[in-house]
């Protein structure tokens, strides 16, 4: 199977031993129009990449982006073991189909190849499409 997910520029400075250990624990998902692939608040499990179709990112009826093939979508803070909680929901317009890697698998992989974990967080920011971190926007209120 093509693990297109890999071919981010995120990826290129990985170890071939570092890029086996993350191909073999990338999973595929497939979402229906209108499905929902995340619902906000929720704990975030991966970090997903699309490799067909189209998607929403949504917040209280407020669409703030479209993916599509290439987008990755997940967090920056992937090292630390908290729980990451998502500030929006992200929702299929189109049939999609998805690479994921969970998040206890990346760390797990990571904490393998401590110095490429360390680029991998700093380049992490540059290839999301979109950072699913709550508290990232500055004006968001907590009720």
């Amino acid at each position: 199977m093509n693990k297109e997910l890999l071919q981010l520029p995120l990826f290129e400075s990985a170890s071939r031993g570092c890029l086996r250990s993350l191909s073999l624990i990338i999973k595929t998902s497939f979402c229906a129009p209108g499905e929902f692939l995340i619902r906000q608040g929720d704990a975030l499990q991966a970090i997903y990449f699309v490799c067909s179709g189209s998607m929403e990112v949504l917040k209280d009826n407020t669409v703030l982006a479209i993916l599509g093939k290439g987008d990755l979508i997940g967090s920056d803070s992937l090292t630390k073991e908290q729980v990451i909680k998502t500030n929006a929901n992200v929702k299929a317009l189109t049939y999609c189909d998805l690479q994921y890697i969970s998040l206890k698998g990346l760390r797990e992989v990571l904490r393998l190849y401590p110095e490429y974990a360390q680029k991998f967080v700093s380049e992490i920011q540059h290839d999301l499409t979109y950072n699913l971190r709550e508290g990232l926007e500055h004006h968001h209120h907590h009720h």
